[in-house]
């Protein structure tokens, strides 16, 4: 009611604009997030799944951590376990471009009916054990693990496979015990959240260790670390390699994760089989190498006369996961020059990410899109050029071209590739920030759900305190309230300049913390 007021005595007379009320809800909705945090304590989501129940009870489950793979080792174990006849809800971190994709059976999201159906019911719960009185720090995260395992419940399912969002220990699904835990490998990312060595970064990853449960980890690891885990826990340790230490690919190596996740499993599920696990495994993420079908892209671009001879999409955000892909690519297409689409998001090694896309692409075309976590064009400009001033005389580095958005880029990154003489592959990675719009711009049309991640959000009050609902498209809301808004004068003045240097200084700051609207 305040926000129509406002609004009524600004049109009678004529000092604030509609804009302007739309700019302060984004406001108060960024300072809601950072204030109440995305990030929620342990002890508020067992006190939440308490009163539900304990649905995470329903199920088996498997916990898997890592720097790298994790999402792929995910979908290849749901999809190994219902190849044989289970049922096994899915729960993934982040989302590319729907929030319904964090909670899925038997590879399917859940729909829209249900996912209103499981917010409000989780909701009740925390009004039921006092709400925001008792239990102020009810974050995004917290709300969306709690509702996928009472979905999992409802849904009846066999097995719950949950990938952590950082870490381990801390993190917002370390809340129930597993049946297998799942180390995939450990690297230098999320460097000040998990620590500063890969030793301390792995110890964090170990806090999904249960005491007397099976670990699954990989090679690429500190394993005295989680050697010693183990051992205090007496949890029995599984290490996983390659068949080939030096010639094997991301996607076999997440399929033998995977493999021997379920075989430990197999004891206790009599229905688990050879035959379809290995059928199940061969599963993918999107955005996991994932090669776009040229015949498509043909009918987005129809003026193009000659496309790339392959186009690949990546959510790798860190120097290993970056070079793995390159050199993947590389074997499949050893006479290709690669060109490259970047996008990343603040608070990664942009530096070092760029650095290799700029050594193994002929050029790289930076960009940008409307998620608020991505790096704007004229960051990456500034750190383009750091890469060029910091390297060495015998380094080869790509060409740095600016783009704007993901279309506009895509379109000039295909324009470059039709004029080249050379055979070229073109390579988009740096973020899953980008992805969603990159896949549109690709003719993959697949709905965002906003509203959802409003709802999620606690948005759609504010939305209606403000008489928008049904004028305003919640995607525009939910994307369009960039670093601008901070700037805005008539907003400052509204809000008062002490709280908008508090509401900038959160957004800039903690960003491995407190995930914007995501």
């Amino acid at each position: 009611a305040q926000y129509f007021l406002l609004f009524l005595c600004g049109c009678i007379f004529g000092k604030i604009t509609r804009d302007t009320i739309v700019d302060e809800a984004f406001c108060v909705a960024r300072e809601k997030i950072t204030e109440v945090g995305a990030y929620t304590p342990h002890h508020v989501i067992r006190a939440v799944l308490k009163q539900l129940g304990n649905p995470e009870d329903a199920y088996a489950k498997v916990h898997i951590t890592g720097t790298n793979g994790k999402g792929s080792v995910v979908i290849k174990i749901a999809t190994g376990l219902e190849n044989c006849g289970y049922k096994v809800g899915s729960y993934i971190s982040p989302h590319i471009t729907s929030i319904r994709e964090r909670m899925q059976v038997n590879n399917k999201l859940i729909s829209r009916e249900d996912f209103v159906r499981v917010y409000d019911l989780t909701m009740k719960a925390y009004q039921e054990i006092g709400g925001m009185e008792k239990y102020p720090n009810f974050g995004f995260y917290g709300k969306t693990i709690v509702m996928a395992f009472l979905y999992f419940k409802l849904q009846k399912c066999d097995f719950a496979i949950i990938e952590v969002g950082i870490g381990g220990s801390k993190d917002h699904t370390n809340v129930f015990i597993n049946d297998v835990a799942v180390i995939t490998n450990v690297g230098l990312d999320h460097i000040g959240s998990l620590g500063n060595t890969k030793e301390d970064i792995a110890f964090q990853k170990s806090g999904v260790i249960k005491e007397g449960k099976p670990v699954v980890v990989g090679f690429d690891l500190p394993i005295e670390i989680i050697e010693d885990v183990c051992e205090a826990l007496e949890s029995p340790l599984h290490m996983v390699r390659p068949d080939n230490i030096n010639n094997f690919t991301f996607d076999e190596y997440n399929a033998k994760i995977a493999k021997k996740v379920i075989s430990l499993l197999q004891p206790n599920f009599p229905k688990i089989n050879d035959k379809d696990v290995e059928e199940g495994v061969k599963a993918k993420q999107p955005c996991r190498k994932e090669k776009v079908p040229l015949e498509q892209v043909k009918r987005m671009f129809p003026n193009n006369k000659k496309l790339p001879e392959a186009i690949y999409m990546d959510v790798g955000h860190n120097p290993h996961a970056i070079h793995k892909v390159f050199q993947e690519v590389k074997n499949e297409f050893p006479q290709a020059k690669i060109r490259s689409i970047v996008s990343f998001s603040i608070g990664h090694e942009m530096i070092d990410n760029l650095k290799i896309f700029l050594e193994n692409s002929v050029a790289v075309h930076l960009s940008t899109g409307k998620h608020p976590r991505l790096a704007s064009i004229e960051e990456l400009e500034e750190y383009a050029y750091e890469c060029f001033m910091n390297a060495k005389e015998e380094e080869t580095l790509g060409e740095a071209i600016s783009g704007q958005g993901a279309a506009f880029t895509l379109n000039q990154a295909l324009v470059a590739s039709q004029a080249s003489p050379q055979q070229e592959v073109l390579f988009i990675g740096g973020t899953f920030f980008f992805m969603s719009e990159i896949r549109k711009s690709l003719g993959y049309f697949e709905d965002p759900d906003p509203d959802m991640t409003a709802r999620v959000y606690e948005l759609e009050p504010l939305l209606k305190a403000l008489d928008l609902e049904g004028e305003v498209n919640y995607w525009e809301v939910l994307n369009n309230a960039r670093f601008k808004v901070i700037k805005t004068p008539k907003v400052e003045e509204i809000v008062g300049k002490e709280r908008m240097k508090k509401l900038k200084d959160d957004m800039i700051t903690d960003l491995q913390q407190i995930y914007l609207l995501y």
